[in-house]
């Protein structure tokens, strides 16, 4: 950031989405230095330029997509705007790295969105880098301390070998090793001739620690290698068959190994880690002993493991937009870095008057209302401060008259409060009914990172219901107006109907029908929104039918006479489109009932025929058609002398910006051409 501006690059062709963009960003002071560019070609060269804190490009572009600019970006944030119907494509470029996406929406709601999107794509990548400066960090550690214990162990080796010829420098250098020292004998002979296998099953049946010195003992959870002495190998082992293969590996090795890592279980059954080298004497055809020298690496893994699930949480937090769902994946990930007894989170309601348990891994806690009552939890929240109580700890509270004793008491007790902004609105809480030392400040720590997160879910889910509720608002008052201009309109084609019946003359009364039939069809077109949940377009092949129906109805039409014959193919219109659409059909089924048809001349069956279908290119295709007398050889129709027809040119091409065709061969046909624009 410079002077605290977020220096921005919007990647952008569409300039009316560039003007929103930018009225945007001036209307809420929005602290964002923004450049904009229209292409793929220029948002590369600028990047290679200059360095930006976040990129938010739309994903079709004059010259390309998104995704041809991620090999460019480096480690930039990132976040792709795509259409509604794009939500493929998001996740696609979420897989690809990008950090987020908005979906590009007609009122412009994912502008408001966008402030949102973009703190949390720049806590994110802060968090990443944060992450990334302790991996490194740790990395360097490991990788130092790996090569100073590589380095012990060649030393130890070359120790090893001397320590049959001095007895009295083994003890002391033994006892004073800071890495794990430890003999194994078998309390079986266990004959080298025997097929790996064979040997290696023997070995872990009859296996057992003789000799081991203290960081040994510390290494297994125990003060005093007497704890650790006459141990069997198959105590500590996690797996049978996977200590089996290892000692096969060792056998097919001439009975050495060097740097072997591997996983056992500690005196109190924790998982531990250790590096090994060990070496067997073999005499007169039998596996005498083993020697061996390990070091602890628990800590190594363990922080690698605390580092994946910290990322996979905070990937979760972003991504996840059902709480509940989120809070299962986060308990999952919990239980990867530390056992307890239950796991649950609590919550303030808006005016914090009311504190309940909203998830809990205890089914009989869940909804449990914590709001009169003097809970650990409630002091947590109250005094903001994150809280490891032992039993003790507890009681001690309770002396003092802050807490009360709410159900089982807990062992362990370990709970953080949870911030949204400035302000707790919860807290998030581990027990453990068994184990008084479960939890430690590394873990507190742990659960104040993952507080955070859930914080971020939370608000995150309140801002997405507030714009559900917002679209929701708008839906019905958008339902209302359709309902209301369909009203009015058809109160104006009744107005009209009662008003023919005060017409005397046929060419006024023909007019006022005609009105009455085009302000019909309009009414249609809203009766079809109100109808539907989608108010953006109409299922075209209801409204024809109702449209057709009505003007067989409205002039008398016999339908033993003349028949409507209706092919349409899934067509949907949008509102603009439709209304002038509706507008031609009525036009021309109207003038084939008044003129295609005359009684004298009618010696077969009339047909009036509207068909309709969708090519791939977008171009709808509209025929209206009859099979009556059709016009005489010369006669332009469209310069007739003719309102309607007048009407239908003038919809078709300034409206529609589409073609027309007629062609009066076995009767009259109209092909109307035009590009559909949703």
């Amino acid at each position: 950031m410079t002077n605290g501006l977020v220096k921005l690059l919007i990647v952008e062709d569409d300039k009316i989405d560039q003007m929103a963009y930018k009225r945007f960003i001036r209307e809420y002071e929005l602290p964002y230095n923004v450049i904009f560019v229209d292409s793929v070609k220029d948002a590369s060269d600028i990047i290679l330029q200059t360095d930006f804190d976040l990129i938010l490009m739309d994903y079709m572009l004059i010259d390309g997509t998104a995704f041809d600019l991620l090999e460019n970006i480096g480690d930039t944030p990132s976040v792709i705007v795509t259409g509604a119907g794009d939500t493929d494509i998001a996740v696609s470029a979420m897989k690809k790295g990008v950090y987020d996406y908005l979906v590009k929406d007609p009122d412009g709601a994912y502008l408001k969105t966008m402030p949102l999107v973009v703190s949390n794509v720049l806590e994110r990548k802060k968090q990443n880098d944060e992450l990334k400066e302790y991996r490194e960090k740790l990395e360097d550690l490991v990788r130092k301390r790996t090569e100073d214990l590589e380095k012990e162990v060649e030393e130890r080796i070359k120790t090893e070998e001397a320590l049959s010829e001095k007895n009295k420098q083994y003890s002391t250098f033994v006892q004073n090793s800071v890495v794990g020292i430890y003999r194994i004998d078998f309390t079986d002979a266990v004959p080298v001739n025997l097929k790996p296998k064979e040997i290696a099953v023997k070995m872990i049946d009859t296996g057992y620690i003789s000799e081991c010195n203290d960081a040994m003992a510390k290494m297994y959870g125990s003060d005093s290698k007497d704890n650790i002495l006459g141990r069997k190998l198959q105590e500590f082992s996690l797996d049978r068959d996977t200590s089996i293969k290892r000692l096969v590996d060792f056998v097919k090795h001439n009975f050495q190994t060097k740097l072997l890592d591997n996983s056992e279980y500690d005196i109190d059954g924790s998982i531990k880690y250790f590096r090994n080298s060990y070496s067997g004497y073999i005499s007169e055809g039998v596996l005498k002993w083993i020697w061996g020298i390990q070091t602890d690496i628990t800590e190594k893994k363990e922080s690698e493991k605390l580092q994946q699930v910290m990322y996979d949480i905070a990937n979760e937090a972003l991504s996840v937009e059902n709480l509940e769902e989120l809070f299962d994946k986060i308990r999952i990930n919990i239980g990867k870095i530390v056992n307890s007894s239950n796991l649950f989170i609590a919550l303030l309601n808006n005016d914090k008057k009311k504190l309940k348990i909203a998830y809990s891994t205890s089914m009989d806690k869940i909804n449990l209302d914590l709001t009169n009552k003097k809970s650990i939890t409630k002091y947590v929240i109250d005094t903001d401060k994150s809280l490891l109580l032992s039993l003790d700890d507890i009681n001690e509270l309770h002396n003092k008259g802050h807490i009360e004793l709410i159900g089982r008491p807990a062992q362990s007790w370990l709970g953080v409060p949870l911030h949204l902004g400035k302000s707790v609105i919860g807290a998030v809480v581990l027990q453990s009914y068994t184990n008084p030392k479960q939890f430690s400040n590394k873990h507190l720590e742990f659960l104040s990172f993952i507080s955070n997160q859930i914080a971020i879910s939370i608000e995150r889910n309140f801002k997405d219901e507030q714009m559900r509720n917002s679209l929701k608002e708008k839906e019905v008052l958008l339902k209302e107006v359709h309902h209301r201009v369909k009203n009015n309109l058809q109160v104006i084609s009744s107005l009209l109907s009662l008003q023919t019946k005060q017409v005397k003359d046929k060419k006024s009364l023909e007019l006022f029908r005609e009105t009455r039939d085009r302000v019909r069809s309009i009414s249609l077109v809203h009766e079809r929104l109100y109808a539907t949940k989608d108010f953006s377009s109409i299922d075209f092949n209801d409204y024809v039918y109702n449209l057709g129906y009505e003007l067989f109805r409205t002039y008398g039409i016999n339908p033993d006479r003349v028949s409507l014959n209706i092919n349409i193919n899934n067509v949907v219109l949008d509102v603009e489109s439709a209304v002038p659409c509706g507008l031609v059909i009525n036009e021309l089924i109207s003038n084939s009932l008044k003129y295609a048809f005359p009684g004298s001349s009618n010696k077969r069956k009339g047909r009036v025929t509207i068909s309709m279908k969708e090519k791939q290119n977008g171009i709808i295709e509209l025929k209206v058609s009859d099979n009556g007398v059709g016009v005489p050889e010369g006669i332009d129709i469209l310069h007739l002398d003719s309102l309607g027809l007048k009407l239908v040119s003038i919809l078709v091409e300034d409206q529609l910006q589409g073609k027309i065709r007629i062609s009066s061969k076995e009767g009259l046909s109209y092909k109307i051409s035009f590009k559909k624009i949703l």
